[in-house]
């Protein structure tokens, strides 16, 4: 019997704290932006560094228009969705951006896609070579 009470005593808490983790917490933007650019502002004038902070700062926005309409929602099923919605959005993003990224950073040459291309040719031209000389040589 006591450990039937002392059961039910140690449940009761976890049954009621369970009710915190079931319900939606909001999403902040500072998990999805970079450090250098979670607290952009809107940039002015031209350059290289402000189209980075546009783009950023425009995804700021968008983000905070995405929670605010999930946080108008009332049922937590539903409020739970559209959180989930909106980091499926944003990390489909982040990779898109990530993926630009990479792409403008590998010089494409023509012509050279493989580098050991080349080099086999090298190797086999030693090989032709060296096949003619005397084994102290190879």
């Amino acid at each position: 019997m006591k450990k039937l009470l002392v059961l039910t005593l140690l449940t009761i808490p976890l049954i009621a704290s369970a009710s915190d983790f079931l319900t939606p917490t909001t999403l902040e933007w500072k998990d999805f932006a970079p450090p250098a650019f979670a607290d952009v502002k809107q940039p002015k004038g031209l350059g290289r560094l402000n189209v980075t902070a546009k783009y950023w700062y425009d995804r700021r926005v968008s983000f905070n228009e995405a929670v605010a309409a999930c946080d108008e929602l009332t049922e937590p099923d539903e409020k739970y969705g559209c959180y989930e919605k909106v980091k499926v959005t944003q990390y489909a993003a982040n990779s898109e951006y990530n993926a630009r990224l990479e792409a403008k950073s590998t010089p494409q040459v023509p012509g050279m896609q493989n580098p050991t291309d080349n080099m086999l040719q090298v190797g086999s031209y030693i090989d032709q070579i060296t096949r003619n000389m005397p084994n102290e040589f190879r």
